[in-house]
């Protein structure tokens, strides 16, 4: 952290940079910058990093999460100011899993970042009329609601029998995230859209897949929609974990905001709502 309480990527916990290792596709002098969903940390992101060994890329823990879990919960203002911070000034190209979603399109629409494209794996968006795909468990009256909370999620998330195959240390480390957790499901983020997507003037897109729950898939829609230069890609046979499962492929759309293909100007701004990627 700096001194001023901002972000600091020179001290930042858990917070990965690599410079371009070959050559390819990918424009020079422009950053990838990775930002992880609910109850996952940077490292969750490597699988993508991997994939973009020709690109500069930055991946971190959000507060709350993995090594910066001292650093207390932030919540979607927050982690859009770290965001900004640890970005910097140079040129980026942000992807965002899940909530890190909501985070790099709420970055990119402030206008204080130099965003060439967007990318995003299934965004929640609670504010939408019959969202279904948020849900947090109530434990109940239990000492450690937090910890709870975060068990339950993460039983649903990979099922019992993985969950119990962790390690008892691990097990406690995702119960120390149920704070951020909570943070990250405010209930408030369904009253309404928490950034304006018309500000969004870089190429997006919007993945999704086909095994997910159809929230998702109505969710990209609706944000490929309304940004400037939007579409969606569903990929076949992918759900959620697909940044890990499907690295190769959630790569794709990354560089497809990043190369020729994204380019703006080629854009339909009416969006491309129903491309099937394979």
């Amino acid at each position: 952290m700096g001194t001023d309480g901002t972000a600091d990527a020179d001290a930042w916990p858990g917070l990965v940079q690599r410079p371009a290792r070959g050559e390819g596709d990918w424009p020079p002098g422009v950053r990838a910058v990775l930002v992880h969903g609910a109850m996952d940390r940077g490292a969750g992101m490597a699988h993508v990093a991997r994939q973009l060994r020709d690109a500069p890329t930055l991946r971190y823990d959000r507060r709350g999460y993995g090594r910066a879990v001292d650093l207390g919960a932030g919540g979607l203002v927050v982690d859009v100011d770290d965001l900004i911070a640890l970005a910097g000034s140079e040129p980026v190209v942000l992807f965002g899993h899940s909530f890190g979603g909501l985070v790099v399109m709420a970055a990119a629409a402030t206008g204080r970042l130099d965003v060439r494209g967007v990318a995003t794996w299934e965004v929640p968006t609670p504010w939408i009329d019959g969202w279904s795909g948020w849900k947090l468990d109530d434990p109940g009256d239990v000492e450690d609601r937090p910890g709870a909370i975060a068990e339950a999620f993460m039983r649903r998330a990979v099922g019992a029998a993985r969950y119990e195959a962790l390690p008892a240390k691990t097990r406690a480390a995702r119960r120390r995230e149920g704070t951020a957790l909570i943070a990250d499901m405010d209930p408030l983020l369904a009253a309404g859209v928490p950034f304006d997507p018309s500000r969004v003037t870089a190429p997006c897109v919007f993945g999704a897949g086909d095994v997910s729950p159809i929230a998702y898939s109505v969710g990209a829609k609706w944000l490929a929609a309304r940004v400037r230069h939007g579409r969606v890609r569903i990929i076949g046979g992918a759900s959620h974990d697909a940044p890990m499962a499907r690295a190769a492929e959630v790569t794709a759309l990354i560089r497809e905001v990043a190369t020729g293909s994204g380019d703006a100007a080629g854009w339909d701004d009416t969006g491309d709502h129903d491309a099937i990627v394979v």
